[in-house]
């Protein structure tokens, strides 16, 4: 049952650039992930940037074809191949450009995995567009919050 939802929300920059540093984040809260997208090319990429981008700490993470995925603390996973929780995550990462197409089969893993307790969601859409994804998960009762990146870069709770 999720507890927590989080809407990032970028608009600008792209979702490579913005992603690896809150992945980054939820791993040193001890979240085990699985970040999930319905294009395998930004799956790809991003696991090129998670292991060069910036940072003081290793942010280990496996595609779900590598050896081991059931030891990874975080799994790249395609969303519409996601049968198991084979890391036993307790978190589901969602980096898309389409939210709305990937947001109901976001919700059918979420319905099969107990283990799930925390729904990120990152993506380039219009601001006002985050209110039907709000819709999608009223039922859950969970403790939502959506950021923005500023100018800045920094990420910004709207009020």
């Amino acid at each position: 049952m999720l507890k927590k939802i989080n809407f990032y929300h970028t608009v600008i920059g792209d979702l490579l650039l913005t992603s690896p540093p809150l992945i980054n984040a939820f791993f040193k809260a001890k979240l085990r992930i699985i970040v999930a997208s319905t294009d395998d090319e930004i799956l790809e990429q991003l696991d090129a940037k998670l292991w060069t981008f910036s940072s003081p700490v290793f942010c280990p993470h496996g595609l779900e074809s590598d050896p081991n995925p059931d030891l990874q603390p975080i799994l790249l996973c395609n969303l519409n191949n996601i049968i198991k929780n084979i890391n036993q995550a307790n978190c589901l990462c969602l980096i898309t450009n389409n939210i709305f197409e990937d947001i109901k089969k976001t919700q059918q893993v979420i319905d099969n995995f107990n283990e799930i307790t925390t729904l990120i969601c990152i993506f380039q859409i219009p601001e006002t567009s985050t209110q039907k994804c709000n819709i999608m998960f009223e039922e859950q009762n969970a403790d939502e919050k959506k950021y923005f990146i500023d100018i800045s870069g920094k990420w910004q709770e709207y009020n």
